[in-house]
């Protein structure tokens, strides 16, 4: 509490009585149109159960600003990191500019720093997130600008709702996602894909052969990410015919290397957590060849025994991308879906 401006931080879940006033400061915040919901884009983080996660700022009894927290795990070759994904950031007018939001962001980020190698997030303001050692890294590529899908893609793939597909299905699908496992993403427990599958506002298409899934996409997410295609998976024995095709329409796809042409763009910003859960996640995916000395602002690593030094935003973008030095350190990329952004 800071008597002195007569702020008080709760969540959600102590103070479900402020949750229609929440989403209200959200959506006029993000410039949410009638006819979108930030609810049902954002259901994971938004959700009831994650309500003592959803940190507002109440001053003179209203919601000032709000910060949510959904915690999950990044994951490569089987091995997982705790990460805190921050979203639905918003601060109302009166407070702005007075650095109470500061503050409040600065306090959740104490809160949290020990638990989680990353806090991750989304967002257009790198100037103003860069001041909290939040910087942008990772590649994914984009082909083309968003547009409506084409005949071609609609003759092949069956649009099917979430709440459609038979266990085997989901398992098919579940199976297609962990495909990619050459890329640090997401880790989805059975609880996730159900909660993702909740977010109504997007759109899932699948292709069958000999009554098996062989490939699937999800695109759009209401306001979010409207007529992109934002997740793919393929069997790795249909991915020469179909990745061609999904290319020639607006989608994400991960680093693949110089074939893909397109827009590159960042996959998230990211700010150093615990320094050890860090080390201990890129060690052990690099079997034991790099180990993180110190972290933020300034960064100190080894990698096969020789030490090198940078800033933090250096390291993200040389480790992760889009500055690749795979000559001297390791290229861990990543793949972000975007169900998993919040």
């Amino acid at each position: 509490m800071d008597r002195k401006n007569n702020l008080i931080i709760s969540n959600l879940k102590e103070s479900p009585e402020y949750r229609n006033e929440t989403l209200k400061l959200i959506e006029k915040s993000l410039g949410y149109s009638n006819g979108n919901s930030f609810m049902i884009d954002f259901y994971p983080l938004m959700k009831e159960a994650n309500a003592e996660n959803n940190f507002i700022l109440i001053k003179d009894n209203k919601v000032s600003a709000h910060i949510g927290i959904s915690y999950r795990y990044l994951t490569l070759k089987g091995i997982k990191s705790p990460v805190a994904l921050l979203g639905g950031i918003c601060s109302s007018k009166e407070i702005r500019g007075k650095g109470i939001f500061s503050d409040f962001l600065k306090t959740l980020i104490s809160q949290n720093e020990e638990k989680v190698a990353y806090f991750i997030l989304w967002s257009n303001l790198s100037d103003f997130y860069e001041r909290f050692n939040f910087f942008e890294a990772g590649k994914s590529i984009q082909t083309k600008p968003p547009g409506p899908l084409s005949s071609e893609i609609l003759k092949s793939y069956q649009k099917i709702k979430y709440a459609d597909l038979t266990p085997h299905q989901w398992t098919e699908i579940k199976d297609l996602y962990n495909h990619k496992n050459e890329v640090i993403k997401f880790d989805r427990s059975d609880e996730d894909w159900e909660t993702l599958s909740k977010i109504e506002s997007s759109e899932l298409y699948i292709k069958e052969a000999q009554s098996k899934i062989v490939s699937y996409f999800i695109k759009d997410k209401g306001q979010d990410l409207e007529n992109l295609i934002h997740e793919y998976g393929i069997d790795p024995s249909e991915e020469k015919n179909l990745l061609p095709l999904l290319k020639r329409q607006s989608i994400w796809l991960e680093d693949r290397g110089a074939d893909d042409l397109g827009q590159v763009i960042f996959s998230a910003f990211f700010r150093v957590g615990s320094r050890r859960l860090l080390d201990d996640f890129l060690s052990k995916v690099t079997d034991r060849k790099l180990r993180l000395i110190s972290s933020c602002p300034q960064v100190t690593f080894t990698y096969k025994n020789e030490t090198f030094e940078c800033d933090t935003k250096t390291f993200l973008q040389v480790i992760h991308g889009p500055f690749e030095m795979k000559s001297k350190v390791p290229y861990l990329p990543v793949y972000f879906c975007g169900l998993d952004s919040v």
